[in-house]
């Protein structure tokens, strides 16, 4: 699986250098080691992302066989899912959310707290291991630099027995004194880094301890940054080459630079036992510094649950409600900006700058959701204002999103249907709108609000000709046999539907709403719908639509079931 990934990662940075961009991270900036691979299996690790999943499914679908076509269909049919039930988790936890008020901001500060003690504790057990890794390889130095300091002693000595002048003996004493200093200075230097590595080592259990606490703990979000390791460096204890020529004076060097470190990193060790001695660290601060804070957590959920809590606790505080209109715009989640403005919505549900901001993000926001969060909270709250008429006129018409048009133009419909403009714009994206559902939307709120119309009537048969969906060609179809059954031009147009349709399926509901009537109906329209039912039964070319003509000419007229063609097989059964 791993050289897989490797293999993508590689096709990815060819196609990138080609010039074709890549949506989503870059597969060679995720982790997918062997070993993280075997921590991911065994649960041992954070959930991957949504676009690591789907390479991990496309690799594994290709080697299961599935065709590319039928994996696209299942994620996307995954894909809606996990909208889907995302959307009602939100809508759930913002519901209650504004059935509880800010008695509910409680849970969210804690467990606020929780992750950050979290993320503070993995920081501090990174510093430990690089701690420890310094006070090591400083100890190994100290030992090189002790056994060269011996080596020197033990040389000087046995110079010292060979000179037999007193003169060279005088001379020799100086420097041996000096390295016997050094050497003390080297074992008392020695002595305070296996003091401190002792010290390290019993808050690294603790560190340990606590991270697996924190860790297991139900109410925390579980951050796949990996930590704060890649930020911090290990300490450079001595330079190779003071050790390269033991000489005295590189010895001095080498002893005076150890010193330096040693005071610096037992300074850094005293920190690090303050910080692990400071807990979660949630009785040194209020709850309003805490989410403040907050809002600056690499974590989008993180953030998310800060602004919810900052604004519904702190509501009358103008700072935050900036620092919440300030989160609505520039924050770099989505989910983000789409809970500042429900927050902002619940706390200040009338307030014309309210008004302002959903307005501006339901025009330039670039992603969706939050224009969808902006549109709902809108037309919720300010629907007798022309401004929002006129952002909704703004929407249906330039919006890249078809959700957004559809639930604008229903919006529309809802609140202005007296609207002569509503009626034209309604008209308009029925016929032209490049999104299916918009059309659809489009022709059901005519068939609600204008059904009399004779202009109706003939967009309907139009859309029921001529529409690229079948679903829109369909519905027009049972909305003219539900509206005008009795109007001549519109069972034409069905009858018409009923023979020329391409899509079997269209032309069965036609066919069925062609033959569908009145038992107690004129002479002259049972011949029409007789002729036609005997005429399907033998030309349709699908072997369904031909079995519903001769099955409607079996039940309704019993005296020309001889005129029917001979029974026969479905197309199922005579493949077999």
């Amino acid at each position: 699986m791993s050289d897989h990934f490797e293999r993508l990662a590689s096709q990815q940075q060819v196609t990138d250098v080609n010039g074709k961009g890549t949506e989503g991270q870059p597969i060679s900036k995720m982790h997918y080691s062997k070993s993280h691979l075997d921590r991911l299996y065994r649960g041992e690790t954070s959930m991957p992302s949504t676009h690591f999943v789907r390479i991990f499914l496309q690799i594994t679908s290709r080697a299961a066989g599935i065709s590319p076509d039928r994996y696209k269909k299942l994620c996307l049919e995954a894909d809606i899912l996990l909208r889907s039930g995302i959307a009602s988790a939100r809508k759930t936890s913002s519901a209650s959310a504004s059935m509880d008020g800010p008695a509910g901001s409680g849970d969210s500060v804690t467990t606020l707290q929780l992750q950050l003690s979290l993320e503070r504790a993995r920081h501090v057990g990174d510093n430990l291991r690089w701690a420890l890794s310094d006070a090591q390889l400083l100890m190994n130095t100290l030992l090189q630099i002790i056994n060269a300091l011996r080596e020197i002693i033990v040389d000087l000595d046995i110079q010292q027995i060979s000179e037999a002048s007193i003169r060279a003996d005088l001379n020799m004493q100086d420097p041996r004194d000096e390295a016997l200093r050094y050497r003390a200075n080297a074992e008392m230097e020695l002595g305070r880094v296996n003091e401190r590595r002792r010290t390290l080592e019993a808050l690294w259990d603790h560190a340990r301890a606590e991270l697996m606490r924190l860790s297991c703990h139900p109410g925390i979000v579980t951050d796949s940054s990996g930590g704060a390791s890649a930020s911090i460096n290990s300490t450079v204890a001595l330079h190779q080459d003071l050790l390269a020529r033991p000489a005295l004076d590189d010895i001095a060097t080498a002893l005076a630079k150890v010193g330096l470190i040693n005071d610096r990193n037992e300074r850094d060790t005293e920190d690090l036992v303050r910080r692990l001695a400071g807990g979660t660290g949630s009785d040194s601060e209020d709850d309003f510094s805490f989410l403040v804070r907050a809002l600056s957590h690499p974590d989008g959920d993180l953030r998310e649950a800060a602004v919810t809590s900052l604004c519904l606790t702190y509501q009358d505080d103008p700072k935050v409600l900036q620092i919440v209109e300030e989160r609505s715009r520039a924050d770099s989640s989505e989910l983000v900006r789409s809970a500042a403005l429900m927050a902002l919505s619940q706390v200040r549900p009338m307030s014309e700058r309210t008004l302002e901001i959903c307005l501006e993000r339901l025009r330039y926001d670039a992603d969706a959701s939050v224009r969808q969060v902006a549109l709902d909270v809108s037309v919720h709250s300010w629907t007798d204002e022309e401004k929002t008429h006129d952002a909704l006129v703004d929407r249906v018409r330039n919006d890249s999103d078809g959700g957004i048009r559809e639930e604008a133009l229903q919006a529309l419909y809802s609140n202005w249907p007296t609207d002569p403009f509503t009626l034209d714009l309604v008209r308009t994206c029925a016929c032209n709108d490049a999104d299916w559902t918009v059309r659809y939307a489009a022709l059901d709120a005519l068939c609600e609000g204008w059904v009399t119309d004779s202009f109706t009537r003939d967009l309907l048969i139009d859309r029921a000709a001529n529409d690229a969906d079948l679903n829109v060609r369909r519905f027009a179809i049972e909305t003219l046999v539900g509206e005008w059954r009795e109007d001549l031009v519109s069972q034409g147009a069905i009858y018409d539907r009923a023979v020329k349709e391409e899509d079997w399926t269209v032309r069965r509901v036609a066919l069925h709403a062609a033959l569908s009537g009145r038992k107690a109906e004129r002479l002259k329209e049972n011949r029409k719908r007789r002729c036609f039912a005997l005429d399907r039964s033998r030309n349709d070319p699908e072997y369904p639509a031909r079995e519903n003509a001769r099955a409607f000419v079996k039940n309704n007229f019993p005296g020309i079931v001889r005129l029917l063609p001979p029974e026969e097989q479905s197309d199922g059964d005579r493949r077999k």
